[in-house]
């Protein structure tokens, strides 16, 4: 796991957590419940998973920022 770091768009603290493809993705910092059918980040297995119902863990910052559209790259367009 990372330091504490700041989203560039909504200033909310983040960290980056590995995924199993080996790229980074930032989550809140602050753990949230899970209800049973969302993936979270399991801190104690260091995998996306979902976790069962009011175990806690991390959610992706792409889930919770107003401006994770931006982030999103643009497809390619292959027709050309």
């Amino acid at each position: 796991m990372s330091k504490q770091s700041f989203c560039k768009k909504c200033n909310k603290p983040i960290k980056f957590v590995l995924t199993k493809k080996h790229k980074f993705m930032p989550v809140d910092i602050e753990p949230v419940k899970s209800n049973g059918h969302n993936y979270l980040f399991n801190e104690i297995t260091e995998q996306f998973e979902i976790l069962p119902a009011e175990q806690s863990g991390l959610i992706s910052h792409f889930a919770t920022c107003e401006f994770a559209n931006e982030f999103r790259k643009k497809p390619v367009n292959r027709d050309k």
